[in-house]
């Protein structure tokens, strides 16, 4: 028998000049690895995790940022 799992995840970001972070919440994954990246490319930092974590972005200028998402079960890219 092939049994499927759905995974799902949600991003919650606080848009909020004095608490510039957001929160990453993958149920029921471990292992789970996030980069950040410029809008050119450029590798700015990365973190591990399971299942949720919140990251503080205040260290990072604002701006527009690439988001990868990686754990055992798949990949996903973000803008």
């Amino acid at each position: 028998m092939n049994t499927s799992q759905t995974k799902t995840f949600t991003i919650t970001h606080i848009n909020d000049q004095n608490n510039r972070c957001f929160t990453l919440n993958l149920a029921n994954a471990i292992n789970n690895f996030v980069e950040f990246y410029t809008i050119n490319g450029s590798f700015v930092f990365s973190n591990s995790f399971n299942n949720e974590s919140t990251i503080d972005l205040s260290f990072l200028p604002i701006g527009l940022y690439l988001i990868k998402i990686e754990n055992e079960f798949s990949s996903i890219e973000i803008v």
